[in-house]
């Protein structure tokens, strides 16, 4: 039986470095067939990007090849799945999708469908507690929104607008309750088919962190180490206690003020792709963003300590590490 280890997440749990060092390490190495990497091409001729297969099990995109593999019937995406090896899909998006109408509990059951039933699934979530999660998620958000207007700057105001004080139970809203996600995956999938670890552990215990993936991937843990500490520089770098700073881009600049782009249109001009890469080159606007003030943090931890707790317990977690980050 072929098997596929799905990691959904969370953004910015480390996703990146899981994926540039650990998963496409042991994929260079011959260990694992990785998923989204842009080099391999499947037996049907595909280039099975990231972007590809997210598009094809969201049906979004691709008309043409989406209506073509429909056509064969399900599964359509069987032929990327490698016999032999252990299959890696790492896509931050399965958990938070790049279109927020997106019914994300729908996607545990489109998943199976792309891949098949005959296939033995294990998912890996990534939590990261909340305060810091939703920090760090607005801060990568506040640079890929740039060019919205300037009633989206406030951190505060859209963690009371969007979490505290919502309401209705919107996509935000209940997403980064660990459990209200997870239960989706589990009623696909099943409760032993789920594994959780904790970004903290990136920090204060890599081999904790690492320990479930040996197990999964079938590596052993001096490899994952050593392909883990190569790791590339943080994104979004933070300033101390009290905030982030933004790292924007020349191209979502000039995107503001000059381009206007149609959030709609799908193709970018060569204007627009000279400019992303000429703003890899260059430091662009560093815009502070305030962090959570002690009254949010509060809130935040009343709203999610409950959930937390019922995430741990559902899954038997270790509850009191799960304190000592913060999460209960």
């Amino acid at each position: 039986m072929k098997r596929l280890v799905v990691h959904i997440g969370y953004p910015k749990t480390a996703s990146t470095t899981l994926q540039a060092n650990l998963l496409y390490g042991l994929s260079r190495q011959g260990q694992i067939n990785m998923l989204g990497n842009h080099e391999m091409i499947s037996d049907t001729g595909l280039r099975a990007t990231d972007r590809f297969i997210r598009s094809m099990i969201f049906r979004r995109y691709y008309g043409t090849e989406l209506h073509s593999l429909l056509a064969r019937g399900t599964p359509y995406l069987a032929g990327l799945l490698d016999a032999d090896r252990v299959n890696v899909w790492s896509s931050e998006y399965l958990s938070l999708p790049d279109h927020h109408d997106y019914p994300v509990a729908e996607i545990p059951h489109r998943l199976r469908e792309a891949f098949g039933e005959d296939v033995e699934y294990r998912v890996v979530m990534t939590t990261r507690e909340q305060s810091s999660l939703l920090a760090s998620y607005y801060a990568h958000f506040y640079n890929q929104k740039f060019y919205l207007d300037r009633g989206a700057d406030s951190i505060n105001k859209w963690i009371e607008n969007v979490i505290l004080n919502s309401a209705s139970r919107t996509e935000t809203h209940w997403i980064f309750d660990f459990a209200a996600l997870a239960r989706p995956w589990m009623d696909v999938f099943g409760r032993q088919s789920l594994h959780v670890n904790m970004f903290e552990d990136t920090q204060r215990a890599i081999d904790d962190f690492l320990a479930p993936w040996c197990t999964l991937l079938e590596t052993d843990p001096d490899t994952a180490r050593q392909l883990w500490e190569t790791s590339p520089g943080l994104r979004v770098k933070r300033t101390g206690t009290s905030g982030y700073h933004a790292r924007i881009g020349l191209d979502r600049i000039v995107d503001k003020h000059l381009l206007r782009r149609d959030a709609n249109r799908r193709r970018r001009t060569s204007l627009e792709k000279g400019l992303s890469v000429l703003s890899q080159a260059l430091p662009g606007h560093r815009h502070r963003i305030d962090g959570i003030s002690p009254e949010n943090r509060a809130g935040l931890k009343a709203r999610f300590s409950k959930p937390n707790a019922d995430f741990a317990r559902m899954l038997e977690l270790d509850e009191t590490k799960m304190k000592t980050h913060g999460y209960l």
